[in-house]
């Protein structure tokens, strides 16, 4: 149910209009173009360099809620180890996911965090197997990553 009287405060409708620019910004073919010139692991970093410094403007701006500042610098990047493990193996768009046959499975989609995965184990590892490269990409490196990621927010993992 949609209530009778709809009200807005003023940081509300601005982060709303900084999220609109950022569509059309992002969403403009000059930028499409040059996002598509750059690699799987180029793409994916400057997308969380994108994520952080909005996130980090807009809570200058006070339009967002958003204190990592608390945390130490080794607990923001065991949470973001955490996030991209996460990333990797729930990003369904991924073209990998929507395949018909797994056995000949569609690349991930190239700038994202499996995508970026996967291109690391073929580029630099060389590995060209489909079945290696499922257990590689989506389970290997998420487990390592979020053990790594657990231990820099904890600083211990007892298993």
């Amino acid at each position: 149910m949609i209530p009778m009287a709809f009200q807005i405060t003023r940081k509300e409708f601005y982060l709303g209009v900084v999220f609109a620019i950022l569509g059309f910004i992002f969403s403009s073919s000059e930028y499409i173009s040059y996002r598509l010139g750059l690699n799987a692991l180029v793409g994916l970093l400057l997308s969380y360099v994108m994520l952080y410094a909005t996130l980090f403007i807009l809570g200058k701006l006070d339009l967002i809620t958003w204190n990592v500042m608390s945390l130490e610098f080794r607990q923001w990047l065991g949470f973001l180890l955490i996030l991209f493990s996460f990333m990797v193996i729930t990003d369904w768009s991924s073209a990998y996911y929507s395949s018909q046959s797994l056995a000949n499975p569609d690349i991930p989609i190239p700038q994202s965090e499996g995508g970026a995965v996967y291109y690391f184990w073929v580029e630099y590892a060389g590995i060209q197997d489909p079945s290696q490269l499922r257990i590689l990409t989506f389970m290997l490196t998420p487990l390592v990553l979020s053990l790594a990621g657990a231990f820099l927010v904890k600083r211990k993992i007892q298993i």
